[in-house]
């Protein structure tokens, strides 16, 4: 404890006046060393806990504190003085201690108000560096404002806090565009739009968004990623809008278009099958795209002529005789509605027709029966009236045969011509109680099933007991030109039966077709 006896006379007034600075003077004054250390130290602690808890966000709570631990020293300065060092009546002698108060108090008074408004004055200078977008600057004088000046319990405090936050994400979303981070750029960018919708940064954003998608369209462009690129441009035609940059951008997006195109164009001789449909597919629609949507750009004549040499490339195969592989393109063209790609469509029809007739030449060749068959047959379904149809019907009969027979025939047929292409009789009969197929192909072509003859027997013991008579037995008549012909035969459980006649004039032919030994 800092009691004394009674000394000389001290002035409440002086006393009072002096603890009103915070530092404990009035015990000084009262030589109260030990009071005055103590009431130093939880100034002090004030001080730091009003920075630490940020005492700008609560200012009339720190004001209420100040006033309070303030009062409260000088009522005790005032006490100490009145009770231990009363002077006697009619004293004197005090003004100095009063007037030396009054000055230190203030002065304190005074430096607050400084205090104060130089943190006016480093706010105003930070939002003026953020308005011209000088983030850099304003980051540090925001950082100012929120530390050295968090006590003068401003409004400007937590608008430099706001501010700072502004600009610490404008800077972070630089950066990442500087790094060619340019995805989270954008991203950063959104979220600083979001979190600040009405900052005054929003001019510079915008600027620097627009930068950072052209930046990164040109940068995928450059590795090949046209998709992407065509989505960074879209974006960035969203963010200007209808402004001056609306035209440069729409040239950027249709020549991306078109680069694709061309890329892809490029890869078709590398690629086949469903590979080569996708390529062309991807194709055909940038550059109707460009026509449909940027015609008014300098890539529009370039996307029109793209479409003929995306087709010249799709369509190579055809010209080096692989009519087979060439067909999935031209599938898929012929079903193309833009009328933007309306040309080669055309020519796509054209040359259908020619391409799958001859993969069923191509197929036979290669003796894929099946595949052979299949084509002749997708061309008698698809083109009838074609004048190639009756000789692809026929070309089916014979890929059939052949693959019954499980080798080619000595040549292919003439047009299909019904059951009465000549004038020479051959009639075919059934001697089984089961159905069976036969082909008959020669200078024409056919494909006939017969019925089971129900009381027929299902083999013979020997070819001489077959066919006692054809009274009854299932049978069709042909009458066919003179040529020959290989007759083969399938039922079901056995074997084919393969048969070469010579059919002339002047006589009527039977065959009669059974099981024997």
């Amino acid at each position: 404890m800092d009691e004394h006896r009674p000394g000389a006379a001290r002035s409440p007034i002086a006393a009072a006046l002096l603890n009103l600075t915070g530092l404990g003077l009035g015990y000084s004054y009262l030589g109260r060393w030990w009071r005055q250390a103590l009431h130093l130290v939880v100034t002090a602690g004030l001080v730091v806990i009003a920075f630490a808890t940020g005492a700008a966000a609560l200012p009339w709570l720190w004001v209420a504190i100040t006033i309070a631990w303030l009062g409260w020293m000088a009522v005790d300065a005032w006490r100490i003085a009145r009770s231990r060092h009363a002077a006697p009546a009619g004293a004197g002698g005090h003004a100095l201690p009063v007037a030396v108060a009054v000055l230190l108090v203030g002065g304190l008074v005074t430096g607050y108000v400084l205090y104060g408004a130089a943190g006016g004055r480093a706010y105003a200078d930070a939002a003026a560096a953020r308005d011209r977008g000088d983030c850099a600057a304003a980051v540090d004088g925001f950082g100012r404002v929120t530390g050295v000046y968090e006590l003068t319990l401003s409004g400007d405090v937590a608008r430099a806090d706001a501010g700072r936050a502004e600009c610490s994400a404008f800077l972070a979303a630089g950066d990442a565009a500087a790094r060619g981070g340019y995805a989270e750029a954008v991203a950063l960018y959104g979220d600083l739009r979001r979190a600040h919708p009405d900052t005054a940064l929003a001019p510079f954003v915008s600027a620097d968004l627009r930068r950072t998608y052209d930046e990164w369209g040109t940068q995928l462009r450059g590795a090949g990623d046209f998709d992407e690129a065509v989505r960074v441009y879209r974006d960035l035609l969203v963010e200007v809008g209808d402004g001056p940059e609306a035209a440069g951008v729409r040239a950027q997006l249709a020549a991306t278009y078109v680069e694709e195109a061309d890329a892809l164009r490029g890869q078709l001789a590398t690629l086949d099958g469903q590979q080569s449909v996708d390529a062309v597919r991807s194709a055909v629609e940038n550059l109707v795209a460009v026509q449909r949507e940027f015609a008014d750009t300098p890539s529009a004549p370039a996307a029109a002529q793209g479409l003929v040499d995306v087709y010249a490339a799709a369509n190579t195969q055809a010209a080096d005789g692989l009519w087979c592989e060439a067909l999935p393109v031209l599938d898929h063209l012929v079903t193309v509605t833009d009328p933007e790609a309306a040309g080669i469509v055309a020519t796509a029809t054209t040359d259908r027709p020619t391409a799958l007739f001859r993969c069923g030449l191509q197929r036979y060749e290669a003796e894929t029966w099946t595949e052979s068959a299949a084509a002749f047959d997708r061309f008698v379904a698809e083109y009838p009236g074609d004048p190639q149809a009756a000789q692809a019907r026929a070309d089916a009969i014979a890929a059939r045969a052949a693959g019954v027979q499980g080798a080619a025939l000595p040549a292919l047929p003439g047009p299909f011509a019904g059951d009465g292409p000549g004038s020479i009789p051959l009639t075919l009969y059934n001697d089984n109680p089961s159905e069976v197929r036969v082909y008959v192909v020669g200078p024409t072509a056919h494909e006939i099933v017969l019925s089971g003859c129900p009381g027929c027997p299902a083999t013979y013991a020997t070819d001489g007991e077959a066919c006692p008579t054809f009274d009854g037995r299932p049978s069709q008549r042909l009458t066919l030109p003179a040529g020959s012909y290989t007759i083969i035969s399938q039922y079901a459980t056995t074997n084919p039966a393969v048969q070469t006649s010579a059919v002339e004039r002047g006589f009527e032919y039977t065959n009669c077709l059974y099981v024997g030994p």
